[in-house]
């Protein structure tokens, strides 16, 4: 994924997003160094939000199925 310090090919994956807060307890990310999309796949939460740069609602990913790489995205143009 690279989002979170994973590894691939046992090499460790720069993070590409951090957590900067939770609205309901849903989880906040924001990319590092630029753009950013959530998460294709997750293994820790099961919904998170994404938003614009002036703090208005951007997207909702939720992950629907058990290895939670299935989604459902809501988003605000």
């Amino acid at each position: 994924m690279g989002g979170r310090g994973t590894f691939a090919s046992g090499n460790n994956v720069a993070y590409t997003y951090k957590t900067v807060g939770k609205i309901n307890g849903v989880k906040v990310l924001k990319g590092i160094g630029g753009k950013h999309s959530l998460p294709e796949e997750s293994h820790t939460s099961n919904v998170y939000i994404k938003l614009k740069p002036d703090g208005s609602f951007h997207e909702m990913r939720i992950y629907l199925n058990k290895n939670m790489s299935s989604t459902r995205n809501i988003l605000r143009e």
